[in-house]
């Protein structure tokens, strides 16, 4: 196998972005719904920095790793904040240290480009956690409570200023509450549903 060649991706290559993802968790991911979320989200604060990261091998995407670009406020201050998301790699290419690799290169990119800190979310028996132990992440904390936002029409609202009917909540309730699986599979995990904006959590420390 050829050298594995890591570097920033853009739009342009949303597709193959999207077969790469697809492939590996044998999902059906639309490209649409893809770029807005990696490249048009709104709760991402600088589109102007790559937020997928990919592997090429032989002049083919081999592997991604998809990042938000989020500003938190802790004490009053702003802190930029790199959160991994989506990582997907080709089955014939696992086991080679391309997660790894990837993480190297964005630890080195964001770095540069003068953000604070890297936070991941993950659950301790999905692989990418003790892959991020291995690269010297450090476990300082756990999440033990799942927020399900009940009105999404308010929350939207008030977070990104879109206006939206309220029977948007009545589709999207259904959707929203399957997020309680999370606390069925991780004994650990209770739910606290929310309705408006206040509850939920704002800061972190």
């Amino acid at each position: 196998m050829s050298d594995i060649k890591i570097t920033a991706l853009d739009i342009s290559t949303a597709k193959e972005q999207v077969t790469v993802f697809n492939e590996t968790f044998n999902k059906n991911a639309d490209e649409t719904a893809w770029i807005y979320k990696h490249y048009k989200n709104p709760l991402t604060k600088d589109l102007t920095v790559a937020t997928v990261i990919g592997a090429v091998c032989d002049s083919k995407l081999v592997g991604i790793c998809a990042f938000h670009p989020i500003n938190y406020t802790s004490e009053g201050k702003i802190i930029k904040i790199i959160e991994p998301c989506d990582a997907a790699i080709l089955p014939a290419y696992q086991r080679k240290g391309i997660y790894s690799m990837l993480m190297r290169y964005a630890e080195d990119y964001y770095t540069n480009l003068k953000y604070d800190a890297f936070i991941g979310y993950t659950y301790g028996n999905f692989g990418s956690y003790y892959s991020l132990l291995k690269l010297g992440w450090v476990d300082n904390y756990s999440i033990k409570t799942a927020f399900v936002p009940l009105n999404l029409s308010k929350i939207l609202k008030n977070r990104l200023n879109v206006s939206l009917p309220s029977f948007i909540n009545i589709i999207s309730a259904p959707k929203l509450l399957k997020s309680k699986s999370i606390c069925k599979k991780h004994g650990n995990y209770s739910c606290k549903e929310v309705k408006t904006i206040t509850e939920l959590p704002q800061n972190i420390t």
